[in-house]
């Protein structure tokens, strides 16, 4: 029992550390989002906040050991999904046309 607990005691560590730096490029990635693009007026706020409450679920998702994701709550993830896609397709849209 007591092999498995380290051996426990240490996938949890290296996986906390992998998940440090996930995070430090997602929160990176959404600060640069909302500094150039929000804040630039390009894209609403309201896509920064979709961005921000999914980063959320998925950290809980991701910490959590026993967070179950909802069928309600997938579905709701979907939709802002599909949100943020059809605001970004006009812009990618242009930026290509221009390339």
């Amino acid at each position: 029992m007591e092999g498995s607990l380290k051996e426990l005691s240490q996938y949890r560590f290296q996986r906390a550390q992998e998940d440090l730096e996930t995070a430090a490029i997602l929160l990176g990635v959404i600060a640069y989002f909302n500094r150039t693009y929000v804040k630039g007026g390009i894209f609403n706020k309201s896509l920064s906040k979709i961005l921000d409450t999914s980063f959320r679920l998925r950290e809980k998702v991701d910490y959590q050991d026993f967070f179950i994701v909802s069928e309600l709550m997938a579905a709701e993830q979907l939709k802002k999904a599909s949100i943020v896609l059809n605001e970004f397709a006009p812009y990618l849209a242009d930026r290509w046309e221009k390339m």
